[in-house]
């Protein structure tokens, strides 16, 4: 991500990236963007009206509603009746607002006037999957142990089903008011602040870019921590530029990350590394690359190059990539302006750019091929301080403006014309953004928050966790059981923490 810190030293395009703060957290007002997500008890339909032999709709699937059945062709006795015809409706809502589609009636009609079957019920969206209610219970309170008829669990202060049934708060963490509080698992013993982040279903490996200015390190630090949050430094350096050293990714038993120097270079360690002796050159680059938003897809990278803005200025940058046994790099997008959070498609890539200093940022979409600036398409306007990430056939972006005017928005990034749904509405700054197959997760006035992908009211999963600016409020990874982020009170204050989800 490219969202430099605040100080006299950087220049006022990159302060635009800087959060705002205000000091209340709740009246949120949170309106809801889209079609509310289905019900789980759909139900068939009766036979079609024409023909009332038609037979009866298909059996709905798994949260969806039935379709008509399908109208059969009347048969004189003693005649087999023709297949019945496809269901007129489409099935209803699946479990969490999937859109539904309506199948042929898929056998053939029965002796005399019996009907063909109807058309069968929707299938579910992968976009808007959730978790099943619960039984209705007093707020504060759940049924977590199958019984139905009591809701014998307290789930404001208990660890092990903070908020709902089964959220472990995890190690270290209090549950308060149902809201699991902070762990950290990285806490540096430098002034740093964290702007890339590379993870394994056991270790982060973080990239501290600003730090005291004097400073960027690479340190990795165990998922679940002990006593020892310092983790262990693998790389630092004391003598480049504070923007040089950026962008990190995972690649089978290493970890690659960059470094702008003349010529540039990405960096390799395995896995196990324990200091600066397991480091070496992986891949030789151009002079004066920056990798920022690093990513590898399939055995190609790609990046967003900025270069390092004076006062008042935003200088050009690109989109570029190249394969692993490539020598060169390809420009795929050329002339932008401050341009970060690039996502990969299919057959387009979109970014957030603020193209002038007088410009406001917004989300920007140029087909996979390659364009100019003049042959990008503007896809909406994004304010300072949007994440975007993809999602499945989407891409999601913050729209951080104070309430009632913050929204969480997506559409679907391939689509021809970009239809755009809003989310959530009516949210207080929101800033940060990761997702899993369910759902999106921010944080808004420094409180993280989770809505489902389809949309809905946000809900809120910690207390407040103080942080200071665009670095130190980033969202980097969401596994199986937590969200991790940056927070810290002041500059080079940050520290890696994690929530439970």
């Amino acid at each position: 991500m490219v969202r430099e810190a605040q100080g006299a030293a950087y220049s006022r395009a990159m302060r635009a990236l800087v959060w705002l703060r205000t000091g209340s957290l709740f009246g949120l007002g949170v309106t809801l963007g889209v079609a509310a997500c289905g019900s789980d008890d759909g139900s068939k339909q009766q036979p079609g009206a024409s023909f009332p032999s038609g037979g009866e709709g298909g059996a709905p699937s798994a949260g969806g509603g039935g379709s008509d059945a399908g109208d059969g062709t009347r048969a004189d006795a003693g005649e087999a009746a023709v297949a019945g015809s496809a269901g007129t409706n489409a099935g209803g809502m699946d479990g969490e607002g999937g859109k539904p589609v309506s199948l042929a009636g898929a056998d053939a009609g029965g002796q005399a006037t019996t009907g063909g079957a109807g058309g069968a019920g929707g299938a579910a969206s992968e976009e808007c999957i959730v978790d099943a209610p619960g039984t209705l219970c007093p707020a504060g309170t759940a049924d977590c142990d199958g019984d139905a008829t009591d809701c014998e669990t307290d789930v404001t202060s208990d660890e092990s089903n903070c908020g709902r049934c089964d959220r472990i708060c995890g190690a270290a963490a209090q549950c308060t008011s149902g809201l699991c509080g902070p762990t950290v698992i990285l806490d540096p013993n430098v002034s740093s602040n964290f702007c890339s982040g590379a993870f394994t279903a056991t270790t982060a490996y973080m990239i501290t870019c600003w730090g005291n200015n004097d400073l960027s390190e690479v340190r990795s630090a165990p998922l679940e921590p002990g006593a020892d949050v310092l983790g262990t430094q693998l790389k630092a350096y004391n003598n480049v530029s504070v923007v040089a050293m950026r962008g990190i990714v995972v690649d089978g038993t290493k970890v690659l990350f960059g470094l702008q120097e003349s010529p540039s270079h990405l960096y390799g360690f395995p896995l196990s590394a324990t200091g600066p002796a397991d480091v070496s050159v992986a891949y030789t680059f151009e002079n004066n690359q920056r990798f920022d938003d690093l990513q590898l897809i399939g055995d190609t990278f790609w990046w967003n190059h900025n270069t390092h803005a004076a006062a008042g200025s935003v200088q050009p940058s690109t989109i570029e990539k190249r394969a692993k046994a490539e020598t060169t790099s390809t420009v795929v997008v050329s002339g932008l302006g401050l341009s970060y959070n690039l996502q990969v498609f299919e057959q387009h890539v979109l970014w957030l750019e603020l193209r002038t200093a007088q410009s406001t940022v917004s989300v920007y979409r140029a087909p996979v091929a390659g364009a100019p600036a003049a042959a990008t398409e503007l896809i909406a306007v994004a304010a300072a301080g949007a994440f975007m990430k993809r999602q499945g056939d989407y891409v999601y972006w913050t729209h951080k403006q104070a309430s009632p005017n913050g929204k969480l928005r997506r559409f679907k990034a391939d689509a021809p014309a970009a239809e755009i749904e809003d989310v959530a509405t009516g949210l207080n700054l929101p800033e940060g953004l990761i997702t899993d197959e369910k759902y999106a997760y921010f944080k808004q006035l420094d409180a993280l928050y989770r809505v489902p992908l389809c949309g809905g009211t946000p809900q809120q999963l910690s207390p407040v966790v103080p942080a200071h600016d665009s670095q130190a409020t980033s969202i980097f990874h969401v596994d199986d059981h937590y969200v991790y982020f940056s927070a810290g009170l002041g500059f080079g204050d940050s520290t890696l923490v994690r929530v439970a989800k």
